[in-house]
């Protein structure tokens, strides 16, 4: 997944969020990372949902906080 696409995603679900009735803050993602799965400096931390079979870890993402990550790092490219 690109930078784009995940920016994307994030304000895709805080969109819905609002719709729902609900609040930016309330927004959340889930992402897939393999296993051993480092994450980036400064990445917001998540909460474990799953772990596979294969050792893919399913993740729960603030929606607001990955967003303020994306656009941090896109100023110190």
């Amino acid at each position: 997944m690109s930078p784009a696409e995940m920016e994307q995603l994030c304000l895709n679900s805080m969109t819905g969020a609002k719709d729902f009735g609900g609040t930016e803050d309330t927004a959340v993602i889930t992402l897939v990372t393999p296993k051993g799965w480092k994450a980036p400096s400064k990445f917001p931390r998540g909460y474990l949902l799953q772990v596979k079979d294969d050792g893919s870890r399913l993740w729960h993402f603030k929606s607001k906080r990955v967003l303020q990550w994306l656009r941090s790092q896109a100023g110190d490219a």
